[in-house]
């Protein structure tokens, strides 16, 4: 910048953004969401909202237990069988996360 050149002197606008959020619970959010899990190599499956609670108890058929997060439905959690799920609140060590298979 020039010595007599003040920031002022320069307009910059400031009216760009560097991503739009899609609002919540819209197509477009939801799309994004399915594209970014797809990019982490997550398999997803996209259900009614009246078949959600069978869907998790057929994904997770075979499972021994399941870590859900802090809020997850109690209708969707029902399908799991209380034995069988594990929180992580408080945080559970990396131990209990991992396969029994070492």
């Amino acid at each position: 910048m020039p010595g007599s050149e003040r920031d002022e002197d320069v307009p910059v606008p400031r009216d760009c953004s560097y991503g739009v959020t899609p609002p919540p619970g819209s197509t477009e959010a939801v799309d994004l969401l399915t594209e970014r899990l797809a990019d982490y190599g997550a398999s997803v499956r996209l259900v009614s909202e009246g078949d959600v609670t069978a869907t998790i108890a057929r994904s997770v058929d075979s499972r021994r237990s399941v870590v859900v997060p802090e809020g997850f439905p109690p209708a969707w959690r029902s399908a799991l069988g209380p034995e069988r799920v594990l929180t992580d609140v408080p945080r559970l060590p990396v131990a209990e996360l991992m396969p029994q298979r070492w």
